[in-house]
């Protein structure tokens, strides 16, 4: 797959929420019906666990300072 292809599948996964959750259920049935090797969606898949996480923490970080104020 082209670069601008796994970029295109990488954008949707983060702005689709019912992609993107089902992608994290099950990377590789999802992976393969958006034409990915398994090596492409095990990448993404790594990505997308971390940003996913880093995201969250980063909303609890925001909320918090909220409530201080």
């Amino acid at each position: 797959m082209s670069l601008a292809q796994i970029q295109d599948v990488l954008a949707r996964l983060y702005t689709d929420t019912n992609l993107r959750e089902a992608f994290l259920k099950d990377p590789a049935q999802v992976g393969a019906s958006l034409g990915l090797s398994s090596a492409e969606t095990h990448q993404l898949a790594a990505i997308a666990e971390k940003q996913i996480v880093q995201f969250a923490d980063s909303l609890h970080r925001k909320r918090a300072d909220e409530v201080r104020v």
